[in-house]
């Protein structure tokens, strides 16, 4: 058994934004903070998609589409998968969560259209826009069980779009 003197000193700090790099032999950092800015996008890729199918089948029309073989107005090589895309806005001071029920608000209930789009192999895609590298989201059995019963996969894109730790390490705002 180790004596008193032994022990390890422990310092938990809470600092918002946390350091760029350790600054000691052990860190915890602990970060309550959403993602600065979210958006969330339900989109349908593949060979197999017709835009024109899915728009009828869930009765909203796509952000931006494609069909298979049609030509993009960047680039003339034709597209080899079909893509369906809903794009939610990128907005501040909001909840991954928030945005995802936003979005499917916008959509039919969990039930029969969402069976018979399954085989196309939705997702929900998520992005998380970081302007401190640590920060966290959580999301709800209800909003994980909405994504369940419409067969939808749960993608998070996490950007760190924040100042360059390497650049600013001497700033003292920053540190």
């Amino acid at each position: 058994m180790r004596e008193p003197s032994q022990e390890p000193e422990w310092h938990l700090e809470y600092r918002d934004p946390p350091p760029s790099e350790p600054v000691g032999e052990l860190e915890l950092w602990a970060s309550s903070a959403e993602p600065e800015e979210v958006s969330a996008s339900l989109v349908f890729q593949g060979p197999a998609v017709d835009p024109d199918t899915i728009t009828q089948l869930l009765g909203i029309g796509p952000t931006v589409d494609k069909r298979t073989g049609t030509r993009g107005t960047k680039v003339l090589v034709p597209v080899t998968d079909g893509f369906w895309r809903l794009s939610g806005e990128r907005v501040r001071d909001s909840s991954v969560e928030a945005q995802i029920l936003i979005l499917l608000q916008r959509l039919p209930p969990s039930g029969g259209v969402w069976e018979q789009l399954r085989p196309l192999g939705g997702e929900l895609f998520c992005g998380l826009f970081l302007q401190v590298w640590n920060r966290e989201c959580h999301l709800s059995p209800t909003v994980l069980r909405a994504a369940l019963e419409r067969h939808l996969l749960l993608r998070l894109d996490i950007y760190y779009e924040g100042p360059n730790p390497a650049v600013d390490a001497n700033d003292e705002d920053f540190v």
